[in-house]
């Protein structure tokens, strides 16, 4: 929490925990950042205009997404999107996606 607070640009191995669901997300990327870097490869990309937002990236070996990854990656974004909430008001919009970095360098983003 303290360097979303922060505002770094990237968070590594980020311990996300929203009861009954924790896990570690590969990566939570500013928003800003995250556009720059998968926009262009991604459509259509996950739309947070306010820069103090996260966008979950799942990063997997495999060459071709799968469910599992997705709902992996979908319940992280929930429970950044809870955290936003308490952090940024209750108006916060819901995330419309995550990203999945896969192993032959693709980004892919899953439909809801």
């Amino acid at each position: 929490a303290a360097l979303i607070e922060a505002g770094v640009p990237a968070i590594h191995q980020a311990a996300i925990a929203a009861p009954p669901f924790a896990g570690i997300a590969d990566f939570l990327l500013r928003a800003d950042l995250a556009r720059n870097l998968f926009a262009p490869r991604t459509t259509p990309f996950p739309s947070l205009p306010d820069p103090r937002r996260y966008v979950v990236v799942e990063v997997k070996l495999a060459a071709a997404p799968r469910a599992a990854y997705a709902v992996q990656a979908g319940c992280y974004a929930r429970a950044t999107w809870a955290a936003d909430k308490a952090r940024l008001g209750s108006d916060v919009p819901a995330p419309e996606g995550v990203v999945l970095w896969l192993g032959g360098g693709e980004a892919e983003r899953p439909e809801r």
